[in-house]
């Protein structure tokens, strides 16, 4: 099972990837680098906002989200591109 401490533990943290349980935050291999236990552990801490737009900013081919990479990528402008893609964002987030 994927979730198993053995799997999360031998295949992730032993390769310093955070495993999704945050009760195996604390292992051996995570002794070596205590900034991967910090992680795991802030993990537990946070949260998913939920979104009906979520699909319109991140998943849409034409949506703010790959315009700002592409913009971002490509032509090099990086903050524009952000304030661009922040200005779509809210215009869809706010529309009904």
């Amino acid at each position: 099972m994927t979730t198993s401490d053995a799997v999360q533990l031998e295949q992730f943290a032993k390769n310093s990837q955070l495993p999704v349980r945050t009760d195996l935050a604390k292992n051996k291999y995570f002794d070596a680098d205590p900034r991967l236990e910090i992680n795991a552990n802030a993990m537990a801490l946070g949260q998913t906002p939920y979104s009906l737009k979520y699909n319109e900013l991140f998943n849409d081919a034409n949506g703010p989200w790959l315009a700002m990479l592409q913009s971002a990528i490509f032509d090099g402008k990086v903050d524009e591109a952000i304030s661009t893609a922040q200005q779509a964002f809210t215009q869809i987030m706010t529309s009904q």
